[in-house]
């Protein structure tokens, strides 16, 4: 399979070699959605992505699996599948590999979610 790149100058770099080049995390005003924006080294094969958003005590507020990731540059939307942290403060933890090689990279982003937002009950 022959996967397309944008920037032509980039070389595609083996599965234990890529890694997490940018993660942005931007929470919507509602305090229950954040999108997130992903860039990648280029890479020879596509890589899987584990994504959980948890609260400052790693409680779990929601995940994301991402089987073979078509493009280094990419953007979500995540939604929080419980109430969001009374302080408005959350980790997104991501996990990037292959099954057979579960992680090559990780990293963790803070979120602070809007104050004054309010969930629906």
């Amino acid at each position: 399979m022959d996967i397309e790149w944008a920037d032509e100058k980039a070389v595609p770099l083996p599965p234990g070699d890529i890694r997490f080049l940018r993660i942005t995390a931007e929470p919507y005003e509602d305090g229950r959605r954040i999108k997130l924006s992903y860039e990648l080294t280029p890479f020879q094969k596509r890589p899987n992505l584990e994504i959980r958003l948890e609260d400052e005590q790693g409680g779990e507020l929601g995940a994301i699996s991402i089987i073979e990731t078509m493009t280094p540059r990419f953007s979500l939307t995540a939604h929080l599948r419980s109430e969001a942290p009374a302080k408005g403060r959350l980790r997104v933890c991501s996990v990037l590999g292959y099954e057979d090689q579960p992680e090559v990279d990780r990293a963790v982003t803070p979120v602070e979610l809007a104050h004054g937002h309010s969930n629906p009950g």
